[in-house]
C-alpha cells in the first residue's frame, strides 16, 4: 500500500514536469532550452512511470487516469521527442486509459492524436477507425472540434486512397467546423 502510494505520487510528479514543459513549448519559448534539457534528463523516468500506469489501467482507475494524462498533457513535447511509431503506441495506451475511466474529453483528444499519428505511420485502418469514432462521438452538430477532427482524418484517408472528391468534401466539412471553434 505504501509503496503503491509512493509510485502514484512519483507518476504524478513526472506528469506535472511534462505538463510544465509542454506549456512552455506551446506558449512561452523563452525557457524552452531549460525544459528540453530537464525532460531529456528525466525521459527514462517519464517513460518508466507511463508504463507503470499503463500496466495497471485495468486494476486501478487512478492509474488509468494517469496513463491518459501522459498522452494529453505532454502531446507537444512527445511529438518532438518520439518517433511516429513510438508516439502511436504512447497515444494508444493513453487512449485505453481514457476509455477505461470514460473520460470523454481526453478520449476525443486522444482519438485525434492516435488518428493523425496512425496516418503518419501508414496505419490507415487505425486512422480511419479513429476518424469514424470522432464522427460518431460528434453527433451533436454544435460539437465543432470533434467533428472537425473527424472530418480532417477522414479527408486524409480519402486523399490517401486517391478518392479526391471524398477528400475534398471531408476537408471542406473540416474547414467549416474549424471556423466555428
Amino acid at each position: 500500500q505504501l509503496l503503491e502510494s509512493v509510485q502514484y505520487r512519483l507518476t504524478q510528479h513526472y506528469i506535472e514536469k511534462l505538463r510544465q514543459a509542454n506549456a512552455v513549448l506551446r506558449y512561452n519559448r523563452d525557457n524552452s532550452d531549460h525544459w528540453f534539457q530537464a525532460i531529456e534528463r528525466d525521459w527514462a523516468q517519464i517513460r518508466n512511470w507511463q508504463q507503470w500506469a499503463f500496466a495497471r489501467i485495468n486494476d486501478h482507475s487512478q492509474c488509468a487516469q494517469l496513463c491518459a494524462a501522459f498522452g494529453t498533457v505532454g502531446a507537444t513535447f512527445v511529438s518532438v521527442r518520439q518517433t511516429a511509431p513510438e508516439r502511436l503506441k504512447w497515444y494508444q495506451q493513453a487512449l485505453q486509459g481514457a476509455q477505461q475511466i470514460a473520460d470523454n474529453q481526453k478520449e476525443l483528444e486522444l482519438l485525434y492524436l492516435v488518428g493523425t499519428t496512425a496516418y503518419q505511420t501508414g496505419n490507415f485502418e487505425e486512422a480511419e477507425r479513429c476518424g469514424k469514432r470522432l464522427l460518431e462521438l460528434g453527433r451533436d452538430p454544435t460539437d465543432h472540434l470533434t467533428l472537425g477532427y473527424g472530418w480532417f482524418i477522414t479527408g486524409n484517408i480519402h486523399s490517401y486512397r486517391t478518392e479526391l472528391e471524398g477528400a475534398e468534401a471531408a476537408f471542406r466539412k473540416a474547414l467549416k467546423k474549424k471556423k466555428k471553434w
